[in-house]
């Protein structure tokens, strides 16, 4: 079986000051691993090991701030990041 490294972006740099406290960003996406998140040019992504040649899905990431509080039988802990004085959590969704 063979992946592809794909990059998603999360939170762009424009929307980073506007962003909600669990707001939830969609794909659709072939089956994956979850490899990283990070910060990239301003931006907020995440990185997966994508199976490209299987049917895509529908998957949603949410960010939450610190202090937060998260379900965590809905949601799956990816990472954290942080930029300037803001610390994004990346979850994915399972609702």
């Amino acid at each position: 079986m063979d992946v592809q490294i794909q990059k998603y972006t999360i939170v762009s740099k424009e929307k980073m000051f506007m962003w909600r406290d669990g707001e939830s960003i969609t794909f659709d996406i072939s089956p994956f691993n979850f490899l990283s998140t990070g910060i990239q040019n301003g931006n907020i992504v995440v990185w997966l090991a994508v199976q490209t040649d299987m049917p895509k899905e529908r998957v949603a990431i949410t960010t939450f701030g610190t202090g937060a509080v998260v379900d965590t039988n809905r949601y799956t802990y990816w990472g954290t990041v942080q930029k300037g004085t803001l610390v994004y959590h990346i979850f994915q969704d399972f609702d």
